[in-house]
């Protein structure tokens, strides 16, 4: 008899095949899914715990600031003197002003020259209406043209003035290249030097004063 024929050789495998299943048991519950590997299935992973926040950036502590001077506390006003209400005499407020420089010199027909340094009263037999220190000058008149008190006379920065205190001839004022002026009771009235003062009859010539 002839040689036994060979037994048949197992296929090759595929290895683009899915392995192969085996059946399964009839009325049993499936175990497995075709193409993956058996065994129980693995337990869900726990989620991961988050991540903890990046510390913040430290803060840096502020400077030390310097305590600020208290404002100096203002200093206070003296207090104001009170106010004396005792009235003040005529003598008093003219105390009180200095007298002014020697401004002219009156000269009477006698030829006596006075500074006119302070108020003054002409007149035949002049009074003072006060105690203030009034320079009286006498004018002599045998006829008696002029009143008692005639007139008066003051002088300040600008110059010389008169004023008629009610006389009863008047008073008049005459200047060189200018019209007579008379003085009008209780007006003041500019008196230049060199001009002549007419009271009543007489005359007396103003002067400039020593410097």
């Amino acid at each position: 008899p002839g040689p036994a024929p060979a037994a048949p050789s197992a296929p090759e495998s595929d290895p683009w095949a899915f392995p192969s299943t085996p059946a399964p048991a009839s009325g049993g519950l499936i175990t497995g899914v075709p193409g993956v590997g058996g065994g129980a299935p693995s337990a869900p992973s726990a989620p991961s715990a988050p991540s903890a926040p990046a510390p913040a950036p430290a803060t840096p502590a502020p400077a030390a600031v310097p305590p600020t001077a208290a404002p100096a506390a203002p200093t206070a006003e003296p207090d104001e003197a009170e106010w004396d209400s005792t009235r003040l005499t005529a003598r008093d407020v003219r105390a009180m002003d200095p007298a002014p420089d020697v401004a002219v010199v009156i000269e009477l027909e006698s030829g006596e020259r006075r500074p006119v340094d302070r108020p003054t009263l002409l007149g035949r037999n002049p009074q003072a209406p006060d105690d203030g220190p009034w320079n009286l000058v006498a004018v002599d008149d045998p006829t008696r043209s002029v009143s008692k008190t005639h007139a008066e006379l003051r002088v300040d920065p600008s110059g010389l003035w008169l004023t008629d205190r009610g006389s009863t001839n008047g008073t008049v004022v005459s200047v060189p290249g200018a019209p007579p002026r008379v003085a009008e009771p209780g007006a003041r009235v500019r008196v230049p030097v060199g001009a002549t003062i007419h009271v009543g009859d007489r005359r007396i010539v103003v002067h400039p004063g020593a410097s």
